[in-house]
């Protein structure tokens, strides 16, 4: 279920390559200023991302028993504030304590289908993510 989701969340994906002035500049060979420009790689997930994480936030609230004759607007309407909060402060998220591993299953093998997903579609997105973290200074 969390590859079809993953599956579903990257039909929608774009990336765009853009180039930015840098505050770098160097000197070419008639003696003009050039701006050095720095590529930068956009992505957008679209609609069918924002889809794909609500199907995610309702299974995982069905996963943990959230749904039962208790549960009302007000319930629900809190645990997507503390999703949405959760999701923008990842720290919040690693923070909680509790038995929700089929959450945290779900959220990975999503995660890990998008990503694969959006590398097999883009190219710029997938030299993004084979470039090497460090550079090697030779003396």
């Amino acid at each position: 279920m969390a590859i079809g989701i993953g599956f579903y969340q990257s039909r929608s994906f774009k990336d765009k390559v853009m180039k930015i002035e840098s505050r770098y500049f160097f000197t070419d060979q008639n003696g003009q200023e050039v701006n050095a420009y720095q590529k930068a790689l956009y992505a957008r997930g679209g609609r069918t991302y924002l889809v794909g994480w609500i199907l995610i936030f309702l299974i995982s609230l069905f996963l943990n028993g959230d749904f039962n004759e208790n549960f009302n607007f007000y319930k629900f309407a809190h645990a997507l504030v503390k999703e949405i909060i959760a999701d923008l402060a990842i720290f919040t998220k690693l923070t909680e304590t509790g038995d929700d591993w089929r959450t945290w299953e779900l959220l990975g093998f999503a995660n890990l289908a998008y990503l694969m997903f959006i590398r097999r579609k883009s190219t710029a997105m997938n030299s993004f993510f084979k470039r090497r973290a460090h550079e090697e200074i030779k003396s």
